[in-house]
């Protein structure tokens, strides 16, 4: 240690002189003489080095605050670099000191006007100059009451033409007041008539023309502000929006590193970073910089558009409804935009509100197939079928020879359950069909998979009856015995067709499936090998050989099989693949590959995936988010009722969840997952009769289970006794230390009145098992009760930090904020309330913090 303390002293005592010199600069001690300080700065000034410039300036000002040069040079200084408030204030004091007013007003006009400080502007006098400086005064005061005092405006602008008809800032005014009175082809003509030199009135111009979408001129006019000298962080935003639009990605980095050095917490900067990221289909990362963009700035409309596409990139319809139509109420809507909204609509299930878009779209363009088809979908799901055959007929009217469209009808009928009325477009289709028999076997084989065995019999009997030796039929016939149940039947069809095809891959793929679904795993996976012989990529067999290997418990050989299938690209692949990933436990890779799912029927598939993946991961409300967007097809299945029954119960709604396990119950009175939620729920609403009735039905149907066991002895100990209750909770969460577990037993101790216990498990369970979010919104929540609110906002902060859109997290931090940060809290409080119109806290919250804001409250 002494040896150490010696080191240190010395090292400092050799540090010294250098210390002190460097103190000695920090202190304000320059050698440069204030002559070699201005040259410096005029330098500086001329090799566009402003903030350099700036530092010696004001090093001089310190010295000498009367120094007028110095003022009129730092003014220049801020105006080159769009710091408008900073140069105005210093052209003011100029003036005090006796600069001449000349040389002062029109930098002070331009600065005023485009602050904007349009009060001062007009208080500026014009008759203390001479004719140019007067001109230009008056040219800006007439622009600050465009559109106000539009006669007082053409008067202020006669009088600067009369003054100095031929000076930039006049003609400037001139081509402005133009457009603004609506001469918009004498405005062009005249703006292409400028003659401009300064770099402030390039800048004007440039912007002129980007509201003409002129993007050549506008690009060149700003340009030639930067070539002049111009600093203007405006600029480089235009410069960037328009390489932008023209892909030149180049560009754009350059001008945004510009931008980034100039005004780095501008919104802008944040807006056009995600402006990158979204171009570059990386729509996460680009919402975060779009959230921050809103936060900061909540005028910033055009990132509500942009909000609106990611989160509809990354389907999440209701917030993509939400911020697309807070973006068309403030400015307006185009066709490609209405076309998102109403898909958005659809997927929403609002077909209602979906079709009277696409309807005013086909008046638009009626020739649009695109609106045509999801206009013809929109009918269909609200069974409106004499609508959707107008729409097939308008599509057919387009392409007569283009019989996909009455196809998709057809399907579209079959699916939505009107099979004989399906069947009869396809049969039209089948009448003029160069391969009819193509057509049939997909319809047969959407008869089987919506199990319509009979029917789909009957049409492959019809074929087989004129083609007895049609392979493909022949396994269609397997097919049909096997969704009877006719195993052998079904297994003597499938070995035929392999017999007469022993290279046919889909013939060796249904005896494959055939035999898996049989639990013959053994024949299965030799079948599934002799596909991989002839390609070893095939995604059906290496995902039926990956389901085999999961079963075994070869999880790195499943994952392998996995990867190849998932070289074909298709989208059913990725749902297949992910049902598999959950069944090895790996949900994380379940969350990556489906949460850019596109919507549809296959859609429904992967959000029953993802749904259980989150579930299993304990991210209950992403979980509940999914399951509540399935399509309504979806909501009778089993796997549904069940995730659905879980989901709800972790995340406290405990009649949602009863309700979804009896009907899971109805179907089969044995499903565990039924009884076990069923049993809970009851205990939990103090049903006791009710949870002792499911008890007694596990241990009937499962008396190995160690958790009906478990849950039968704890109700034992619980019946009337809420210190039993605790006690039970306890050793559940013990067993299974679940968040939401660690949520109720946390409630359960603060109504009995024991807040330090509900607030240590909280507290310890983010300290041991990591910040769930769930987890510190409930700790959040426990602070307000016990009115530790310093707490709570910090926690809530932490929250937002994590996750900009948690609504509890906005709504609770709003109300915590709203004295000291009123404007603050109100943004949250506004954030949360788009996101949840319909919930009555939310709203209640945002209107109590509009009024507080002095804005009226929503309806």
């Amino acid at each position: 240690m002494t040896n150490t303390g010696a080191m240190i002293r010395r090292s400092l005592l050799l540090l010294l002189p250098w210390l002190l010199a460097l103190g000695m600069a920090a202190c304000g001690f320059d050698t440069k003489t204030p002559e070699e300080l201005r040259l410096e700065a005029k330098s500086r000034i001329n090799d566009h080095d402003y903030r350099a410039a700036e530092i010696h300036l004001k090093n001089l000002l310190r010295e000498d605050p009367g120094d007028i040069e110095a003022r009129w040079l730092l003014a220049d200084a801020y105006m080159r670099q769009w710091k408008l408030d900073a140069a105005y204030k210093e052209l003011e004091k100029a003036l005090e000191l006796g600069m001449a007013p000349d040389a002062v007003y029109p930098k002070l006009a331009r600065a005023y006007y485009s602050a904007p400080s349009h009060r001062r502007l007009l208080e500026l006098d014009p008759q203390d100059v001479g004719n140019e400086a007067g001109a230009a005064v008056l040219a800006y005061q007439a622009l600050a009451l465009m559109n106000r005092d539009d006669e007082r405006a053409e008067a202020l602008l006669g009088r600067a033409e009369s003054l100095a008809p031929d000076a930039g800032d006049v003609q400037f005014a001139r081509v402005m007041l133009m457009f603004g009175q609506g001469q918009r082809d004498a405005a062009r003509a005249r703006l292409e008539s400028l003659s401009i030199t300064e770099p402030y009135i390039h800048s004007q111009v440039g912007r002129i023309y980007l509201q003409l979408r002129d993007m050549d001129q506008a690009r060149s006019h700003l340009s030639a502000a930067l070539d002049a000298g111009a600093r203007y962080y405006n600029v480089h935003i235009d410069l960037a929006l328009i390489e932008l639009a023209a892909s030149n990605r180049e560009a754009v980095e350059s001008h945004l590193k510009q931008l980034r050095a100039i005004a780095p917490r501008h919104p802008a900067v944040d807006y056009i970073e995600g402006l990158l990221l979204f171009t570059d289909g990386e729509y996460a990362q680009a919402q975060g910089h779009f959230e921050r963009v809103v936060s900061t700035y909540e005028e910033f409309i055009p990132a509500y558009m942009y909000l609106g596409l990611t989160h509809y990139a990354l389907n999440n319809d209701q917030q993509a409804s939400d911020y697309l139509e807070r973006f068309v109420s403030a400015m307006h809507s185009y066709y490609p935009l209405d076309k998102i909204r109403a898909h958005v609509w659809f997927r929403l299930g609002n077909y209602e509100q979906a079709i009277q878009l696409l309807e005013r779209l086909r008046q638009l363009k009626p020739d649009d197939a695109s609106v045509l088809s999801l206009l013809g979908e929109s009918y269909l799901r609200t069974g409106d079928i004499d609508s959707v055959r107008d729409v097939v007929d308008a599509l057919l009217e387009q392409d007569p020879d283009n019989m996909a469209f009455r196809m998709n009808l057809g399907m579209l009928l079959l699916d939505s359950g009107q099979s004989e009325a399906g069947l009869a477009e396809i049969d039209r289709v089948v009448e003029t069909a160069a391969e009819p028999l193509q057509i049939r076997k997909l319809v047969a084989l959407k008869l089987i998979d919506r199990g319509e065995v009979d029917k789909a019999a009957k049409l492959i009997d019809s074929v087989l009856a004129e083609s007895p030796d049609n392979a493909e039929f022949r396994e269609l016939r397997g097919m049909v015995h096997a969704a009877r149940g006719e195993t052998d039947q079904a297994e003597a069809a499938f070995l035929a067709a392999v017999e007469a095809g022993p290279e046919d891959i889909g013939a060796l793929s249904n005896l494959a499936v055939f035999y898996l679904r049989q639990g013959n795993t053994q024949d299965a996976e030799k079948y599934y090998r002799r596909i991989l012989a002839l390609d070893p990529v095939e995604p059906r067999a290496n995902l039926g050989l990956a389901r085999i290997m999961a079963q075994r418990g070869e999880t790195d050989t499943a994952e392998r099989h996995i990867e190849a299938a998932l070289q074909d690209g298709d989208p059913r692949t990725r749902v297949s693949a992910a049902n598999i990933y959950n069944q090895l436990g790996r949900y994380h890779r379940t969350v990556t590959l489906l949460r850019n799912q596109q919507a549809g029927e296959l859609s429904g598939q992967a959000g029953l995936a993802l749904a259980r993946a989150y579930l299993e991961q304990g991210n209950y409300p992403s979980a509940d988010y999914m399951l509540d967007r399935l399509p309504d097809a979806f909501r009778d299945r089993m796997e549904y009722l069940q995730l659905r029954a879980r989901t709800s119960l972790a995340l406290g709604d405990q009649e949602q969840a009863a309700e979804a396990a009896a009907r899971a119950l109805e179907r089969d009175e044995k499903n565990f997952t039924a009884l076990m939620i069923l049993s809970q729920t009851a205990l939990l609403q103090g049903r006791i009769d009710t949870a002792a009735s499911m008890v007694s039905r596990l241990e009937r149907f499962y008396p190995e289970s160690g958790e009906a066991r478990m849950f039968a002895a704890v109700l034992e100990s619980v019946k009337g006794d809420e210190q039993g209750s605790i006690e039970y909770f306890e050793q559940l969460y013990q067993q299974l230390r679940m968040p939401r577990l660690a949520i109720l037993l946390s409630d359960k101790y603060l109504k009995t009145g024991a807040n330090e216990r509900a607030e240590t498990i909280l507290r310890d369970w983010l300290e041991q098992e990591g910040e769930d979010l769930e987890v510190m919104a409930a700790l959040g929540r426990l602070y307000i009760q016990t009115e530790q609110h310093d707490r709570a906002r910090a926690l809530y902060r932490r929250i937002l930090d994590r996750s900009p859109d948690h609504v509890a997290a906005l709504n609770n931090y709003a109300m915590l904020i709203a004295e000291e940060h009123p404007a603050e809290a109100l943004r949250h409080a506004e954030k949360a309330y788009f996101m949840q119109r319909d919930n009555p806290a939310i709203k209640d919250t945002y209107n109590r913090l509009l009024e507080l804001n002095g804005k009226a409250p929503v309806e």
